[in-house]
């Protein structure tokens, strides 16, 4: 099975985000109370059959039922994304789905705020688990990422086969995200997050987190692509192109595009054998 986790935004009519919160509180009669932090702030969660949104910092997650088939996928991210926009409409807010946004510093010391993401990402590269390096209090900025989850038998007792998975989605996925969205603010997501080879072990399989939520646009040749993946990895099979991470680091869309075509190629011929 595939997953998804994707970031969106909650904005004034100045352009500038909010903390998720401030618009959760107004609606908080259809909320549940999700976790409470050891930064003293309670988390909020609204669920709907097929999806729930769960408040993350200044962005809220969209968290879709998974599925086998990426048709119904698309069809429950799209479901969060319609329930985010009927909750933006009642509070006086739009919905902002892309890879960069600021926000008011007047909002820098929520308790929300302080930390940038949850858990610190690991690499296939090296370098260790690690925080993004900005400080957050002095980072009127923040990211959107739309992470791939991946559920595939015995992948959380074998680390070659994880590592054949990241490769394979740099070579992949990753470079589809600098192909859709390779603009000034994806460059600038990239200072923060979204280079090569990040991932997270869960307890249900492997989170890709190198990409952006800008794949949210055209999201069924996305997800397409993942299931590819998803089905080319659990027959042992790996993809590694060797100037993906390059491509992705430098946001290279030309560079991307030509991986792209070879990689796409590769999983074509699995799929026909």
């Amino acid at each position: 099975m595939i997953g998804v986790d994707a970031e969106g935004f909650f904005v004034g009519s100045d352009g500038l985000a909010v903390p998720a919160l401030v618009v959760f509180d107004k609606v908080r009669k259809d909320m549940v109370e999700y976790r409470k932090d050891d930064l003293g702030y309670l988390s909020l969660r609204y669920d709907a059959p097929q999806v729930s949104l769960i408040e993350d910092g200044l962005a809220w997650e969209i968290c879709p039922k998974p599925e086998d088939d990426p048709i119904k996928l698309v069809e429950n991210i799209q479901l969060g994304i319609e329930i985010s926009r009927q909750i933006a409409a009642t509070t006086g807010y739009d919905v902002h789905i892309g890879p960069f946004v600021n926000f008011d510093p007047v909002h820098v010391n929520r308790p929300e705020i302080r930390i940038l993401g949850c858990s610190p990402d690991r690499s296939i590269y090296g370098g260790g688990l690690r925080r993004p390096r900005q400080d957050p209090r002095r980072t009127f900025w923040r990211t959107g990422g739309a992470h791939i989850h991946f559920s595939i038998p015995g992948i959380t007792e074998d680390m070659e086969m994880v590592f054949k998975l990241v490769t394979t989605c740099d070579s992949t996925l990753g470079v589809l995200d600098v192909v859709l969205d390779h603009s000034d603010l994806a460059k600038k997501r990239r200072e923060m997050y979204g280079q090569p080879g990040k991932y997270r072990l869960q307890k249900w399989g492997v989170e890709y987190r190198t990409p952006s939520n800008s794949w949210l646009n055209q999201p069924l040749g996305f997800l397409e692509m993942a299931k590819q993946v998803h089905d080319f990895v659990g027959r042992g099979r790996a993809l590694f192109i060797k100037d993906a991470p390059q491509a992705i680091s430098m946001c290279d869309a030309d560079l991307a595009r030509v991986i792209l075509y070879q990689a796409q190629q590769e999983l074509n011929r699995e799929y026909a054998l």
